[in-house]
């Protein structure tokens, strides 16, 4: 079968990370598989695709003998194109942020209705955020697949031991841009003067507020921007942190914090939707309102002075993170695409 990708990233966001597993999974089973992406794309994400033998490209006729897979919220002008002719899946990897998306394509909701299949991460996010958008879109058309994260080995699994004659290192992987609120992160970290830290924030640098850049300009011995790396190196990265960070706006189950836990990390979010069911503050992380920097920063305080209670949430998170197993979310992927006929 010639699966057709739609809105394909090669930068390493959670999207293009799991558009492209789902791609790797389906070339290993034989499929013919395209990407089609954007003129301009670039990313550590494309040497992966070639290397897996996905075909890319910057446009492809899709007829009827195909399967199409449109990514993100972003991809329902897709869908709307794409469904009328083949058996399209629309896979949403957006929390609250897509609810604003669709308002600013009009339109696009449509495509609840016209995508044969629709793949949201959690049973939360469909019901809380997009349950509006399915009056009258058939069950048998919604999916949750929550993400899946690769094995590691043993070693690579335990947290480093508490930190002896080093900073605490804190770490928040993402784009950075005004919806992570790396900003907050950023503010809270520096009013701990009285505590060595290290604040290292890995992903591409979109966009970041006036202030925040000049608080990192005054302390660069606390804070470094990684760019975008790859996902390995990204993972290594966490492994040698102390405190995972996300103070995210808007999340649909990033799986950042999931490999943060798989490594033992102490985990620190904003409390979202997208986090119900799956994280709970004080139990596997801790938890502070969106925009609180006061609150972030004490917490910070809490996690960076207290070793014990850093070991007992990564503990905690590492066990939250077993049930999150790549061939569970690919058995899953493979049950949408059972459904189609």
């Amino acid at each position: 079968m010639q699966v057709v990708l739609l809105g394909t990233e090669f930068s390493m966001t959670g999207a293009g990370l799991l558009l492209f597993r789902w791609a790797a999974h389906l070339r290993r089973r034989g499929h013919d598989v395209v990407a089609v992406h954007d003129r301009s794309a670039a990313g550590p994400l494309r040497d992966a695709f070639l290397a897996q033998g996905v075909t890319l490209a910057e446009r492809f006729d899709v007829d009827a003998r195909m399967l199409v897979i449109c990514n993100t919220v972003m991809a329902a002008r897709y869908v709307l194109q794409t469904a009328p002719i083949a058996r399209t899946v629309w896979w949403l990897h957006e929390g609250e942020a897509g609810l604003a998306i669709l308002r600013n394509h009009p339109g696009a909701e449509r495509a609840f209705h016209a995508a044969h299949a629709i793949i949201f991460p959690s049973g939360a996010i469909r019901d809380r955020v997009y349950r509006s958008y399915l009056l009258g879109v058939p069950e048998v058309r919604q999916h949750v697949v929550p993400p899946g994260l690769d094995p590691i080995e043993p070693a690579q699994a335990a947290a480093e031991p508490s930190p002896e004659g080093r900073p605490i290192r804190v770490i928040s992987v993402g784009s950075v841009y005004p919806r992570k609120r790396q900003a907050d992160l950023i503010r809270a970290v520096a009013r701990l003067t009285d505590l060595r830290l290290e604040c290292l924030l890995v992903g591409a640098l979109v966009q970041l507020e006036p202030e925040a850049v000049a608080l990192a300009k005054a302390a660069p011995e606390r804070f470094s921007f990684a760019g975008q790396l790859s996902h390995a190196a990204t993972l290594r990265l966490i492994g040698r942190a102390d405190i995972f960070a996300l103070p995210s706006a808007s999340e649909c189950l990033p799986i950042a914090p999931l490999e943060a836990g798989q490594r033992g990390k102490a985990v620190l979010l904003s409390d979202l939707p997208a986090h119900e069911g799956v994280w709970r503050h004080g139990v596997n992380c801790l938890m502070h309102p969106t925009y609180d920097v006061d609150l972030m920063a004490h917490l910070l305080r809490v996690l960076a002075t207290d070793a014990a209670l850093r070991a007992r949430l990564g503990a905690a998170a590492r066990r939250n993170a077993t049930g999150y197993r790549n061939e569970l979310f690919l058995a899953r992927l493979d049950t949408v695409l059972a459904s189609l006929g």
